[in-house]
């Protein structure tokens, strides 16, 4: 029956749509539904797992399986097989053989082998796709070949040593789509097609508002997902998302602002925080290719001049900390004179653009209605040095995805607890979509990709990133996550690495 049901989806468009007719008993009969919110729209344009980061994680986490999943820290870099049953790294850490589960089928009836993986894994060599996951050509972690040996067994090697190499293939970096869609990515445009624990309910789904999951029965793993349906409910605001917390319509709250959670504690929502989260303005266009004044250094130097951090985070962030630095003070990277390398000093902002070809740089920044009151807050700051900065609040997650192909710069979060993560990103994928390089900077991440622990090359690497402008760090925050006391076990964050649970983490209380 539900190879059958399976199959009838890849026979039309609406994929999705007959999976839910045909699993229509399963939701009617559920009696286990987990509600989460967000701020923010976890699949703006596609459902390419391959096309957004660990943020989304336990949304594609409901739809795809994954070759390995964390078990520890980041740092600690403990993964355990999902889709992998067991594998070997080879003694130059240069390739790693897999042997993959024989008994997974994707929602269109077809099973996951080892071609399938292949045709995943080779879409890295894709230059275009604008992925965290990406495993391009020229990246750190580039892949030479991927080959199958019979039904189940694949090894990728690896133009360089990956020591850590199943570590790799964890989050949006390990999700497997089907063959189907792994050759023709436009499919991942209207709808998944994945293997993993929850079918997507297209009939009750809106995009970019309400996302319903219900289970898929015949998933291998079905006894780790305690919820017989999962809803993902989006807001455009984070008031709105904390009002909806507050009242009671919400199991889970992921992302909730520092400025909501005085009004979540007073309505007894549990919540639980993780450090080291930088908030900070990233140079998209580092070769002036769309704005000419971009690839001055002075210009970007004399943006982080022209900003008062402390204004900032005293006016907007209560409870934050102001900072230059990248990394947070948590990470093996942090320096704390890198804090105030570039105290506010409108007079050497306005003598640096004075210095260069651009005196009164001009642009305009795509934002989230979310993030309009720190723009407007810059927009002022930067007024006072010659800089006009044109604001446009996006009208969907598309077009804030987009815009980094297009603008200046946008303002972006990330745990600097993990360096060589921050690296992999900020070099490797979409934040550089030019394929800008620097020297200083790829040489240290360089050296701490290959000794990811060592104190001495993290701080060399936060070192060059402030040195050379290539980010503007404002802010470091802490991330945090509600739960509802009565429905919802205790929550813990960074578990995995990652400042969100999986769903394998949200406990129902009994």
């Amino acid at each position: 029956m539900i190879r059958s049901v399976m199959r009838r989806v890849v026979a039309v468009a609406a994929a999705t749509a007959l999976i839910t007719a045909g699993f229509a008993g399963v939701a009617n009969a559920a009696t286990k539904t987990l509600t989460i919110g967000d701020t923010s729209d976890p699949a703006p344009t596609k459902y390419d797992p391959y096309a957004f980061s660990d943020a989304q994680a336990p949304f594609f986490e409901a739809l795809y399986d994954q070759l390995f999943v964390r078990t520890a820290p980041a740092a600690a870099r403990g993964v355990k097989g999902s889709l992998v049953t067991k594998y070997t790294v080879a003694d130059d850490k240069k390739s790693i053989t897999m042997t993959l589960r024989d008994n997974v089928r994707f929602a269109d009836g077809t099973k996951v082998d080892a071609a399938t993986v292949k045709a995943n894994l080779d879409r890295r060599s894709d230059a275009t796709l604008p992925s965290y996951a990406k495993f391009g050509p020229g990246g750190t972690q580039e892949i030479t070949s991927v080959t199958t040996s019979g039904d189940f067994g694949v090894t990728v090697n690896f133009k360089a040593a990956q020591p850590n190499a199943p570590y790799e293939f964890t989050g949006p970096s390990g999700f497997i789509v089907s063959k189907a869609a792994a050759k023709n990515p436009a499919l991942l445009k209207s709808a998944p097609y994945g293997s993993g624990p929850y079918y997507l309910d297209a009939n009750k789904s809106i995009k970019a508002n309400t996302y319903r999951f219900q289970r898929n029965p015949a998933h291998w793993n079905k006894a780790a997902y305690p919820y017989d349906v999962i809803v993902y409910k989006v807001y455009a605001t984070s008031q709105a998302h904390a009002n909806a917390a507050a009242s009671g319509q919400l199991d889970v709250v992921l992302q909730p602002g520092s400025t909501s959670v005085p009004l979540l504690k007073a309505r007894n929502v549990g919540l639980v925080s993780k450090g080291g989260n930088v908030f900070f303005m990233q140079w998209w266009d580092k070769l002036g290719k769309n704005y000419a004044f971009t690839e001055d250094k002075n210009v970007r130097l004399a943006f982080s001049y022209a900003t008062d951090r402390d204004a900032l985070v005293k006016g907007l962030f209560s409870g934050d900390r102001a900072t230059a630095s990248l990394a947070g003070k948590s990470s093996i990277g942090y320096s704390a004179a890198l804090d105030t390398t570039y105290k506010y000093n409108l007079a050497k902002a306005k003598a640096l653009l004075a210095a260069s070809k651009y005196p009164n740089p001009t642009f305009t920044i795509v934002i989230s209605a979310n993030d309009a009151s720190i723009h407007e807050a810059l927009k002022q700051q930067w007024a006072k040095a010659g800089i006009t900065m044109n604001v446009k609040v996006a009208a969907n997650g598309g077009e804030l995805f987009g815009a980094v192909r297009t603008g200046a710069m946008g303002i972006f979060s990330f745990d600097t607890n993990n360096l060589v993560a921050w690296g992999g990103l900020m070099l490797n994928s979409f934040p550089n979509y030019q394929s800008a390089t620097n020297a200083a900077i790829g040489g240290a991440f360089g050296a701490l990709a290959g000794d990811s622990q060592n104190a001495a090359k993290a701080k060399a690497l936060n070192e060059a990133i402030v040195n050379e402008a290539w980010s503007l760090p404002l802010r470091e925050s802490y991330s945090y996550v509600g739960y509802k006391k009565s429905t919802v076990k205790a929550l813990k964050v960074g578990v995995n690495g990652t400042t969100f649970p999986l769903l394998t983490e949200i406990l129902p209380v009994k």
